[in-house]
């Protein structure tokens, strides 16, 4: 394994970036990360706030009131080997 789990953080984060760059959603945030043994790669979830509330929950984090709405999720998965982004799937959340 060459990439450690803060440059798989980082690649999965720049990759969510760049790829919903145009569907107004705010900065991705991490949730979780796992390694999947048998396919040698990184899991990494993030959040990515939708629309509107982008900067209303920029304001509300400033004031100490963030909360988890109107957030999606994206699993990106990383190559250990090499740091490639392999694949973004939705990250379902449990109610």
């Amino acid at each position: 394994m060459n990439i450690d789990v803060k440059q798989a953080i980082a690649i999965a984060k720049e990759y969510a970036k760049e790829i919903f760059e145009d569907e107004g959603l705010g900065a991705p945030s991490l949730e979780e990360i796992w390694f999947d043994d048998e396919k040698n790669e990184w899991c990494v979830t993030v959040g990515l706030r939708v629309g509107p509330m982008v900067r209303m929950a920029e304001v509300a984090a400033q004031m100490g009131m963030a909360g988890r709405d109107n957030i999606v999720y994206k699993t990106v998965r990383v190559s250990a080997i090499d740091g490639t982004p392999v694949s973004v799937t939705i990250r379902e959340v449990a109610a």
